[in-house]
């Protein structure tokens, strides 16, 4: 509401440009957790189940 009570709607078009905007925002965000180098090793032979 403004500052006379009056109920302010946004403009159809400003909200179509500012969703357009945060989605291809979005999908430009990392995780850190992306940059890791996660490659699976083999576990020492100490560590290895017993067949």
């Amino acid at each position: 509401m403004n500052n006379a009570g009056v109920l302010l709607l946004p403009d159809i078009k400003t909200t179509q440009f500012y969703t357009h905007v945060s989605t291809a925002t979005i999908k430009n965000v990392r995780s850190p957790l992306d940059t890791l180098d996660i490659t699976p090793q083999e576990a020492p032979k100490s560590e290895q189940k017993q067949a």
